[in-house]
């Protein structure tokens, strides 16, 4: 049997928390992250993969699993659509 680290309504607390933080950096001036090429693309994998992470652990069902793939591509786009009214993005 494989054992949490935290129980499952930590996972999703924790979730939430991720979700500000990420929209908040996304929709903020990004400052000097084209030091490295393609850093834009490589922090917004690395933020959807922390959240479907989190969703994954706070999940028990595919059902549920499926549902939060689709929840993440929507914030996905949503952020994409919030970047586009902010003139500093």
């Amino acid at each position: 049997m494989i054992r949490r680290l935290m129980p499952k309504k930590y996972y999703k607390v924790l979730f939430y928390i991720t979700v500000i933080a990420v929209f908040i950096l996304a929709i903020t001036p990004n400052g000097n992250v084209d030091i490295i090429p393609n850093m834009d693309k490589i922090l917004h994998a690395t933020a959807f993969f922390v959240l479907s992470l989190e969703l994954n652990r706070a999940s028990s069902t595919i059902t549920h699993r499926l549902r939060n793939m689709g929840l993440l591509l929507s914030f996905g786009i949503f952020i994409e659509f919030a970047q586009s009214l902010t003139p500093t993005r």
